[in-house]
């Protein structure tokens, strides 16, 4: 076993890293090439009391896949789509490895083909349906970052664009195998084990009991267990925290006929909001509105700086000057009579906030959209690079991200706190997100430690105040181990003895994932 475990020497110094720009430590890496590799290795390092950080793409921004020592699970190896089953009465199902990238599977869907090394007949079968069927498949939440592996999806739970109607990835996730901290392998399929009374059954024949259990979520985060939870939700965001997934079952959906976007652009910020709350509650017929995004002036700026470096973003139009902020919606439906009907009401909301009809960017059918849904994916990009820029004069400073969700009858209080809070610091910031959701993402800017400090004092502020209006803390990047104390202040002394009684159960020496969320 020994033999598999390297190194990290200089070698794999970036795997000491993610988008959070933490940097952490280990001793030894090792690449498993499939689940019975994971399976021998977890079961030499729990004997060896190793602690282990698992890791994907690290595309994270919360610090979760960098390690504290011990040994670093690098799942890289395990990227292979397994297989597909079912059909269009039932539904897809793609089966993949956890290192596959959801721009594999976005690729595969849109070809109607994938890798099928080693595919059963059935799946090859199957696949003929994406290639000459009629209907078009998808993984409908779609979140943003396309490099990604699907494993770290799952295990952050990531929401995207589309979660106002479809929820998160781990909502269409059907079954998971688990490699546990000592060895031991679990498939969970879902609905076939749910926490009841109490407890839950496990796949060994065995049964978790935690006594008396809330009627819904409590908190927005796995670990917190509710009456009637299956138990892939326990696992669906633990961040690596209860076991390593090492194979994944993809419930597809179907697309939709029609998908069209519009990008507003507004002079100010104060329209947007008011233009964003009566979107989210009007009533459309003919179509569905699935995503709301909503930009500030200093992330178009900073959108706008990125353009002249992606060949991809040179597509668009320039950004126009004047724009302090713009709300990205898109629609489906089936018929396009009911399409425009829809985008005609929303064009008289539009107008009535203040906009023109030259204020507005519209795109219809997949390829035209993927241009629009660029600027979703630039815009944290952007913060990034900014970030990284800032780390060449000061080695210290680190991404600093509020995922904070809230009531949407709070959005227009909280635009102009946000707003309020980064001009009075004096801190660069940008703050995009999901604006029909009550969900913003700020990141500030620091270019000091100092100004690093004092935004986290901020950060913090928000947090506190966030959860005393009932709003969460971190709501679809996961909590890692930059944003754990800010979560630990926001949940119950009972929740987290639950939290940390399901954590104690599955992994009791604590190697898995140390310093993660609990």
């Amino acid at each position: 076993m020994n033999g598999q475990m390297l190194p990290v020497g200089s070698l794999y110094q970036d795997r000491l890293r993610d988008e959070s720009r933490l940097c952490g430590s280990a001793a030894t890496i090792s690449f498993p090439a499939g689940q019975e590799e994971v399976r021998q290795q977890m079961e030499w390092l729990a004997a060896q009391k190793i602690p282990v950080t698992v890791q994907g793409a690290r595309t994270g921004i919360c610090g979760a896949a960098v390690p504290r020592g011990g040994h670093i699970l690098d799942l890289g190896k395990l990227d292979r789509v397994l297989g597909l089953r079912g059909g269009p009465e039932t539904g897809l199902v793609l089966e993949v490895q956890p290192g596959v990238s959801l721009s594999i599977i976005r690729e595969g869907l849109s070809r109607g083909a994938f890798p099928g090394e080693g595919w059963d007949e059935t799946s090859r079968e199957t696949a003929k349906t994406l290639r000459s069927g009629p209907v078009k498949w998808r993984l409908a939440p779609d979140p943003t970052e396309e490099t990604a592996t699907i494993g770290g999806l799952f295990c952050c739970n990531a929401k995207g664009p589309n979660a106002r109607r479809y929820g998160t990835v781990g909502d269409h996730v059907t079954e998971v195998t688990v490699v546990l901290a000592d060895g031991r392998c679990w498939e969970i399929p879902r609905g076939r084990f749910r926490f009841r009374q109490g407890g839950c059954p496990l796949p060994d024949g065995g049964r978790l009991e935690l006594g008396e259990l809330p009627a819904c979520p409590p908190v927005s985060r796995p670990l917190f267990p509710y009456e009637g939870m299956d138990l892939v939700d326990l696992f669906a965001g633990s961040e690596g925290m209860l076991g390593v997934v090492t194979r994944l079952a993809l419930q597809l959906s179907p697309a939709p006929a029609q998908s069209w976007g519009v990008l507003f652009f507004f002079s100010d910020e104060d329209q947007p909001v008011q233009f964003a709350l009566q979107a989210g509650a009007a009533a459309l017929e003919g179509a569905s509105l699935t995503a709301g995004e909503f930009y500030d002036g200093a992330s178009l700026r900073q959108i706008q700086k990125q353009k002249d470096l992606s060949s991809r973003l040179k597509e668009l139009p320039d950004i126009p000057p004047y724009a302090g902020a713009a709300v990205y919606l898109e629609l489906e439906g089936e018929e396009e009579e009911g399409m425009e009907e829809a985008l005609l009401l929303l064009s008289e909301l539009f107008a009535g906030c203040g906009g023109r009809e030259e204020d507005t960017w519209a795109a219809c059918g997949p390829g035209e959209l993927e241009k629009l849904r660029l600027l979703r994916h630039t815009a944290p990009e952007s913060a990034n690079h900014a970030i990284d820029e800032a780390r060449r004069q000061e080695g210290g400073i680190t991404k600093l991200c509020a995922d904070i969700a809230f009531p949407p009858e709070r959005l227009e209080e909280w635009s102009l706190r946000y707003r309020r809070d980064i001009r009075e610091s004096g801190i660069p910031g940008v703050v995009f997100g999901h604006i029909l959701e009550g969900h913003l993402h700020v990141n500030l800017l620091p270019a000091t430690l100092e100004e690093h400090r004092q935004g986290q004092g901020m950060i913090e502020g928000w947090c506190a105040a966030a959860v005393a209006q009932g709003g969460r803390v971190a709501d679809e990047n996961g909590i890692g181990k930059q944003k754990r104390d800010w979560f630990l202040g926001s949940v119950t002394p009972e929740q987290l003895e639950a939290a940390r009684k399901i954590k104690a159960f599955f992994d009791p020496e604590g190697l898995l994932n140390p310093g993660n969320m609990l």
